[in-house]
């Protein structure tokens, strides 16, 4: 793989830069905040051309390829820059590409992240706070897409004016996933890519939840244990190996629920069933009858 032809995307997502993509009739296009400079909304715009990658800094008027891109970013000069992709190309060409595609023009960023206070604590009836829970202003962002009479790409992006207080939850590479900050309403979003998460600080046990509400709620009644979130049943088969000598399965309530449970319980014969009362693990928190765990045969 020739330099000039390294995918844009996977290089942003071997490097862990959030972005956002999506397919047009002339190709493939990224859509980001510039990941080396202060920038509060997305100006970054790359494009493939052809068999390369040119990315444009919008609100600076300049761009480049993957090779400015790279000195850009790392601060290197041309050769340092040719040989850090020379020395990375292949491990780049692996990795899949992790940037949310964007399904409609309406995307969501999360800005303003902060520590929840105690009226979120009200809310949502917490005794515990985790390092992965925090608060944030959800802006919803409309994006359109045209070339300018300089045959460059141009982004004009409108925002609505609903910023919405939101909870955020955090996971290694930044915010994950966002919902509304009320339990009665189900406003929600992905912000990362929807693949399981493991909150570890090591302990023995561990709880695997389908979302993340459900380890909030876990959080309350076993704050000394680890919590995996599956995201969706349908993850259940991407869930890595869990070492841990003691595994409770919380799975909702329902068909979905059960059957997650069965796959899980094929693949950790030592794994418990948590019994509880309710649709899901929150919902039996908000009620007061999230019981105690009793092993189901």
């Amino acid at each position: 793989m020739k330099l000039k032809n390294v995918d844009l995307r996977k290089l942003m997502s071997y490097l862990g830069i959030p972005f956002y993509w999506n397919e047009t009739e002339r190709g493939p296009y990224v859509l980001a905040k510039v990941p080396w400079r202060e920038d509060r909304h997305p100006s970054f715009i790359a494009h493939l051309r052809g068999d390369r990658w040119l990315w444009y800094d919008i609100a600076r008027k300049e761009g480049g390829s993957v090779i400015d891109f790279v000195m850009r970013f790392g601060d290197l000069s041309f050769r340092e820059a040719v040989v850090w992709l020379e020395g990375r190309k292949e491990e780049i060409e692996r990795v899949s590409i992790s940037g949310q595609k964007i399904e409609n023009e309406t995307t969501y960023w999360i800005e303003n992240i902060r520590e929840p206070d105690s009226r979120i604590a009200h809310i949502w009836r917490l005794r515990y706070i985790p390092s992965w829970l925090k608060v944030g202003d959800r802006i919803a962002v409309r994006h359109r897409i045209r070339t300018g009479r300089d045959g460059e790409p141009e982004v004009f992006t409108v925002e609505r004016k609903d910023s919405l207080p939101v909870l955020v939850f955090i996971g290694p590479q930044g915010p994950r996933y966002w919902r509304d900050i009320l339990p009665t309403r189900f406003r929600k979003g992905w912000l990362a890519p929807n693949e399981p998460i493991l909150y570890s600080k090591g302990y023995d046990l561990v709880y695997v939840v389908e979302g993340y509400t459900d380890a909030l709620a876990i959080y309350q009644i076993a704050p000394y244990a680890d919590i995996a979130i599956l995201g969706t049943v349908a993850n259940v088969g991407k869930l890595w190996n869990l070492p841990h000598s003691e595994i409770y399965i919380a799975t909702d309530n329902d068909e979905a629920g059960e059957r997650a449970y069965r796959e899980l319980k094929k693949r950790f014969p030592h794994a418990q069933h948590f019994v509880y009362k309710g649709k899901d693990p929150m919902e039996a928190w908000l009620s007061g009858c999230l019981l105690a765990c009793n092993p189901k045969g």
